[in-house]
């Protein structure tokens, strides 16, 4: 396999990743409590990987989660399957860029949370000191220009894919920055963090347009309390893209009351979200 400059290829011999390989860089995050800075920033390219192709990019929160289960305890969205059938289908390669999370409950739902969250905080509410903001930054500024520097990226085929607290800063992340991404898969979103009433604010100081703006794929299931929890808000902010005009071309909502809130979940609605996104490239 070949070399790529800044990162170590994966040879643990457990490693379940099915096809392509998988790479490591190793980078410490300029925020958030000191010991859980260090982090791994994980890199998956396809069979045949030619660093001189160019290539579309998926960038991913909890990048232990999207390829090998034996990086995770929650379990592994098996993507590296889902790039190989979409391939097949005539559907552009891409590459998956997955930042892993902090491994602690409390200290990635902080890092996942922009802006000032009003209600179901956590105890310590009067301390809280969240990095949805500093995240984001740190993702644009720095991640995607060094993925950009080491690898040949079509720029007209770059999005971000979360679930749950990953779900809530995929969607910041995307409608903050629609230059850089232009699709955006937020799965379970936790949008319950905030009220209708601030989030409709913040929707307005975005002012959405389909027409500039990164195409939108949500998912909600509705099998334990945790989804239908999550239901209510993942409703209102796709009714407000609604109302701002985003049609059935830029805007996927899949609902299905029998699924859980879990990785098995979303790796079964992945490929259907991914097609939507990248129907403009299928060959």
């Amino acid at each position: 396999m070949k070399k790529i400059r800044g990162f170590q290829l994966d040879t643990r011999r457990n490693n379940t990743t099915h096809y392509g390989h998988l790479y490591n860089h190793y980078l410490t995050l300029p925020y958030g409590r000191k010991k859980f800075r260090d982090r791994t920033l994980r890199v998956w390219v396809p069979e045949g990987f030619n660093i001189h192709k160019e290539y579309g990019v998926l960038y991913m929160s909890d990048g232990q989660n999207a390829v090998d289960e034996n990086l995770t305890a929650y379990g592994e969205w098996n993507m590296e399957d889902h790039f190989h059938n979409l391939v097949k289908e005539g559907y552009p390669e891409f590459i998956i860029v997955g930042i892993d999370c902090a491994r602690n409950e409390r200290a990635r739902i902080l890092e996942y949370l922009p802006g000032v969250p009003n209600r179901m905080l956590p105890k310590d509410q009067n301390n809280l000191v969240n990095h949805g903001y500093e995240f984001t930054e740190y993702l644009v500024n720095e991640i995607v220009p060094y993925i950009n520097q080491k690898f040949n990226i079509n720029q007209d085929l770059v999005g971000f894919c979360g679930s749950s607290m990953g779900g809530l800063i995929s969607f910041y992340v995307c409608s903050k920055h629609p230059e850089v991404f232009k699709f955006c898969i937020s799965f379970s979103p936790a949008f319950f963090f905030y009220t209708k009433d601030v989030i409709n604010q913040q929707m307005k100081m975005r002012n959405f347009n389909q027409d500039k703006d990164s195409r939108y794929a949500f998912f909600i299931g509705g099998a334990d309390k945790l989804e239908k929890d999550l239901k209510v808000n993942t409703d209102h902010v796709v009714k407000k893209l609604k109302e701002a005009g985003y049609d059935k071309d830029h805007l996927l909502y899949i609902i299905d009351p029998t699924r859980i809130h879990h990785e098995s979940t979303w790796s079964d609605f992945i490929e259907e979200a991914l097609r939507f996104v990248l129907k403009d490239y299928k060959k």
